[in-house]
C-alpha cells in the first residue's frame, strides 16, 4: 500500500506535478528507444533505413499501439475512480477485468496488423526502396509485442493507483537493454533494420516481466483471486464504453497522421527522412506535456471516485496555466535552435543530407508555433477521459483526422510539403476546441446535479 498515492487530498498542483514527475522521467526514457534507433538508422546504416524506420513508425505503427494506449489507458480509469472511492474491493475486480479484456482484444489484433503490414504501407505509398525494410520492421514489432500489451496495461494499473515510479525503474532497465542489444544486433552482428526491430522487443519483453514479478511482490493488492477474474457483463461494459471510445480515438488520431504521411511521400525519401529525423526532438519536447496530462487524468479519477469537483476544478485551473507557460518557453527555442537540432539526426556524409535537413528544420519550426495549444489540448482531453467522459476526446479525435485530410488533400497541393506540415497544428486547434467545450459544459452540468454514482461501492477491503 506504501507505494499507492492518494490524490484526493494535499495541494493539487504538487500532487499532479510530483506524480507527473516520474513519468516525465520515464517518457525521455521511451524516448531514447526511438533516438538510438534513430541514431543507429542514421549514422550507421543510412538515409534508406532511416526512411524505413520512419514510414514503420510513423501514422501505421501509431495507429496500432495507439489504439493499445488508448484502451489500457481507459480500461483503468475505473481502477482510479474505484482507487479514490476507497473501495479497494472493486479495484481488485477492475485489474483481473481489465487483464482479461485487453489479452481477449490485443492478441488478434495483434496478428492482424501483422499480416497487413506490408498492404498497408503499399496504400500510404511508401517509396519501394523502403518498404521491403519497414514491412519486416513493422512484422516485427507487431507479431512480439504482446508481452509490451500487457505491460502497457499493468503501467497503467499502477499509475491509477498513484504509483508512478515503479513504472519508471523497469523503463530504466528497458532503456539499456534496448542499447546494448543495438549495439549487439546491428554493429556487431550486422542485421540492419530487423536488429533494430529486435533489439526494441527483447527490451520491452523483458521489462514487462521483470516489472510484473516486481509489483506483485511489493503489491498485494495486484495479487487477484479467483472471485475478481469473474467476467461481469454490467461491470466489463463499465470498462469498456470509456475503453472503446479512447482507443478510438487514439487511432482515428493516427489515421490522420497515416493520411500525412500518404501525402508527405510524394516529396521523396528526403521529406520522409526529414520528419523521422525531428521525431525525437519533438517527442522531447512534448514528453512533460503528456507526462502531466496523464497525472492530472489520474487526480481526475480519483477526485471523481471521492466525488470531489471542486478540486477537480481546482488543479486544471492550476496546471493549464503552468503548461502555458512552459509551452511558451519551449516554442521560442525549438524555433531558434532547430536546425542544429536536426543535425544531429542526419548523417553528414550523405549526399542528400543538406535536402533532408531542410526539410526536418522547416517541419519543426512550424510544429513548435503551436506547442501552447497542443499543451492546453493535452490537458482537457486528459482530464475529461479520467472523468470517464471519452465521447468528447474521440470527437476532438475525428476533429484532428479532418483537418489532417484536409491538410495532405489540399494545403500539400496548394502549398506543398509547408501545407503538409501544417495539418499537425490544424488538428490541434480543432481538438482543443471541441473538448475545452465540453469540459465547460460538463462542469457546468456535474455543479447543479452533481458526481454520479456508477459503481456500488463494496465494503471488502483489499
Amino acid at each position: 500500500m506504501s507505494r499507492m498515492k492518494d490524490m484526493t487530498v494535499g495541494d493539487p498542483l504538487w500532487q499532479i506535478l510530483t506524480f507527473s514527475a516520474p513519468l516525465f522521467a520515464m517518457n525521455l526514457l521511451y524516448l531514447s528507444y526511438a533516438v538510438v534507433n534513430t541514431y543507429v538508422a542514421g549514422n550507421t546504416l543510412g538515409p534508406a533505413a532511416l526512411a524505413a524506420i520512419g514510414s514503420a513508425m510513423g501514422g501505421l505503427h501509431y495507429c496500432v499501439f495507439g489504439f493499445f494506449n488508448g484502451m489500457t489507458s481507459g480500461f483503468t480509469v475505473v481502477t482510479g475512480q474505484r482507487f479514490g472511492a476507497k473501495d479497494m474491493a472493486n479495484v481488485r475486480r477492475s485489474i483481473g477485468t481489465s487483464f482479461i479484456l485487453c489479452a481477449c482484444i490485443s492478441l488478434p489484433l495483434l496478428i492482424l496488423a501483422g499480416c497487413s503490414a506490408e498492404a498497408a504501407l503499399q496504400l500510404l505509398r511508401t517509396p519501394a526502396k523502403v518498404i521491403g525494410n519497414a514491412t519486416m520492421y513493422l512484422r516485427i514489432l507487431f507479431f512480439f509485442s504482446f508481452l509490451n500489451i500487457m505491460h502497457l496495461l499493468l503501467n497503467s494499473i499502477l499509475r491509477a493507483l498513484g504509483d508512478s515510479k515503479t513504472p519508471l525503474y523497469f523503463s530504466i532497465y528497458g532503456t539499456l537493454a534496448n542499447i546494448g542489444m543495438n549495439l549487439l544486433l546491428v554493429l556487431y552482428f550486422r542485421l540492419g533494420v530487423a536488429g533494430v526491430a529486435w533489439a526494441t522487443i527483447f527490451s520491452q519483453s523483458t521489462a514487462a516481466i521483470f516489472c510484473a514479478t516486481y509489483a506483485l511482490w511489493k503489491m498485494p493488492i495486484l495479487r487477484l483471486k479467483k472471485e475478481d477474474l469473474r467476467m461481469d457483463w454490467r461491470f466489463s461494459w463499465e470498462h469498456l464504453r470509456i475503453a472503446l471510445p479512447m482507443a478510438l480515438q487514439f487511432s482515428v488520431t493516427s489515421v490522420g497522421m497515416v493520411v500525412l504521411q500518404w501525402a508527405v511521400n510524394d516529396f521523396g525519401p528526403e521529406a520522409l527522412g526529414g520528419i523521422s529525423a525531428t521525431g525525437p526532438l519533438g517527442t522531447l519536447t512534448i514528453a512533460p506535456l503528456f507526462s502531466i496530462g496523464v497525472g492530472i487524468a489520474t487526480y481526475a479519477a480519483q477526485n471523481y471516485g471521492a466525488r470531489n469537483l471542486a478540486r477537480i476544478r481546482e488543479g486544471v485551473r492550476k496546471t493549464a496555466f503552468v503548461v502555458f507557460c512552459f509551452t511558451l518557453a519551449t516554442s521560442i527555442l525549438m524555433y531558434i535552435f532547430a536546425e542544429p537540432l536536426v543535425d544531429i539526426f542526419v548523417k553528414d556524409d550523405d549526399p542528400n543530407a543538406a535536402t533532408v535537413l531542410a526539410y526536418g528544420t522547416q517541419y519543426l519550426r512550424l510544429q513548435a508555433m503551436f506547442y501552447v495549444i497542443l499543451g492546453q489540448l493535452l490537458i482537457f482531453r486528459n482530464v475529461q477521459q479520467g472523468m470517464g467522459y471519452a465521447s468528447a476526446p474521440f470527437w476532438a479525435g475525428v476533429a484532428e483526422l479532418v483537418a489532417r485530410v484536409v491538410g495532405a488533400f489540399v494545403l500539400a497541393q496548394l502549398f506543398g510539403f509547408t501545407g503538409a506540415a501544417l495539418s499537425h497544428p490544424l488538428a490541434w486547434i480543432g481538438a482543443t476546441v471541441v473538448v475545452f467545450g465540453d469540459y465547460v459544459f460538463t462542469i457546468h452540468k456535474l455543479k447543479k446535479t452533481g458526481i454520479p454514482v456508477r459503481i456500488k461501492t463494496e465494503k471488502k477491503t483489499a
